[in-house]
C-alpha cells in the first residue's frame, strides 16, 4: 500500500470508470490532480494493487480542534472487494496519527452493503440519517 502519485491518476481513473458508470471523468480527474494530490496534510489518497481510497480531514470553524476524517471513496476491482479492508484500516491509522476525533465512512451506492466491512472495522451506526432526494 502506498500514496497515489500523479503517475497513478490514469490507473485510478480507469478503475473508477470501470466500477462507477455515471460520473464526470474530466471533472473528477481535475479535482483529484488539483485538490487531492497537492494537499497531503488534508487528503489521504492511497492505493493497493487492486484498489484505492481517498479520505480527508475536515473540521467546523467553531470546533477547529475536533477534526473528522471522512472517507470519500473506496474503489476496488471486481472480485477484489476485500482489498478495501486494509485501505480502510490504513485510513483509520492515518486519522489517529493526524489527531482526528472521529472517522467516518458511508456508501454513496445503496446497492452496496458496507455492513460486513463496518462490522470488521468495529464501526457503529449513526442512525437516524435523513435526506431529501433533489433529483426527482
Amino acid at each position: 500500500m502506498r500514496r497515489v502519485t500523479y503517475d497513478d491518476v490514469p490507473w485510478v481513473r480507469e478503475l473508477f470508470k470501470k466500477r462507477f458508470h455515471n460520473f464526470d471523468v474530466e471533472t473528477a480527474e481535475a479535482w483529484y490532480r488539483n485538490v487531492v494530490l497537492p494537499n497531503p496534510m488534508l487528503w489521504l489518497p492511497i492505493r493497493s494493487t487492486h484498489g484505492f481510497l481517498t479520505a480527508f480531514l475536515k473540521s467546523v470553524p467553531w470546533l477547529p480542534d475536533q477534526k473528522i476524517c471522512t472517507v470519500i471513496t473506496v474503489c476496488c476491482d471486481e472480485g477484489k472487494v476485500w482489498q478495501a479492508l486494509p485501505l480502510l484500516r490504513y485510513s483509520i491509522a492515518w486519522a489517529r496519527h493526524r489527531g482526528a476525533a472521529s472517522w467516518e465512512y458511508e456508501s454513496d451506492r445503496p446497492e452496496i452493503d458496507i455492513g460486513p466491512l463496518a462490522k470488521r472495522l468495529g464501526m457503529t451506526s449513526r442512525e437516524p440519517r435523513y435526506c431529501i432526494n433533489l433529483e426527482n
